[in-house]
């Protein structure tokens, strides 16, 4: 599950960019971890309707007991 906070849009005609905060519940076996960090997007209007044409989320710490530096 994703949580995501403290949004901000920037729109350029049928383009745009969003970077939010956000909280990530990582599920390891029967333990759930909270990841927290940042997302950040590039999104795009096609026939009226926004899509996301990428998407990161780049971690502000590893979660507990992860391999990750």
């Amino acid at each position: 599950m994703h949580y995501l906070m403290n949004d901000t849009v920037t729109v350029h005609g049928d383009t745009a960019r969003g970077e939010f905060k956000g909280i990530a519940a990582i599920w390891a076996g029967t333990r759930r971890h909270l990841a927290f960090g940042v997302y950040t997007g590039d999104f795009v209007r096609l026939d009226g309707r926004w899509h996301f044409q990428n998407w990161q989320f780049d971690l502000a710490s590893p979660p507990p007991g992860s391999t990750e530096q």
